[in-house]
């Protein structure tokens, strides 16, 4: 006889307590429990033929006729009865807190990448302590100096060390001060999209 369910049982117990006060007092009979492949609760008189999985056999103990309410169910060895049922939401509260904290994590190192390449972008100027002089020498009409236009605002008539009429025109350029500013700000690229890459696999490991 095989069954499913509290109610059923207490069907069996009903029968093996029966049968207990039919036969010899010191005779033992047991029934069997055990889950089977959809979750469910099986109780059986005879233990499963082709079922490969834990089986617990349960001692029937001697009883008043009278009372049908089946034995306490008896828990897998180490566990309490419910701690499947405690773990199941624990298990998946802390899934849930582990997703949120990687999404966080993601989210900010691209967030940490976009201001990282807009503080390189923004800063391809140079200040004004970047910043260096150096001459650049225009050659002007010999014979009429005066009408070669100077190549731009800041130039200044002059004349070469060997006695030529030239335009000395400072020009800026950057200095060391602005390589290095600009170097910094590539590696703080560099190192947020290494930083995004290591939240994309963490992100990818802890929700597989």
């Amino acid at each position: 006889m095989r069954v499913a369910g509290a109610g059923a049982l207490a069907a069996i117990v009903v029968a093996l307590s029966t049968a207990l006060f039919a036969a010899d007092a010191s005779a033992e009979t047991y029934y069997y429990r055990w889950i089977d492949k959809d979750g469910k609760t099986q109780f059986s008189d005879k233990p499963p033929a082709s079922f490969k999985g834990e089986v617990t056999k349960v001692l029937v103990e001697a009883m008043d006729p009278v009372r049908t309410s089946p034995p306490p169910a008896v828990a897998p060895k180490g566990r309490p009865a419910s701690a499947e049922a405690e773990k199941a939401p624990d298990v998946a509260a802390r899934r849930r807190a582990q997703r949120e904290l990687l999404e966080a994590r993601l989210a900010q190192a691209r967030q940490n990448l976009e201001a990282a390449k807009k503080a390189l972008a923004d800063g391809e100027g140079t200040t004004q302590d970047e910043k260096q002089f150096v001459r650049e020498n225009f050659a002007r009409n010999e014979r009429q100096p005066q009408r070669t236009p100077p190549p731009r605002g800041n130039c200044m008539a002059s004349t070469s060390s060997d006695g030529k009429a030239i335009w000395n025109c400072p020009r800026p350029i950057p200095n060391e001060a602005y390589f290095d500013r600009q170097k910094q700000l590539e590696e703080a690229v560099k190192k947020a999209e290494e930083e995004v890459t290591e939240a994309e696999r963490a992100y990818r490991r802890g929700v597989d």
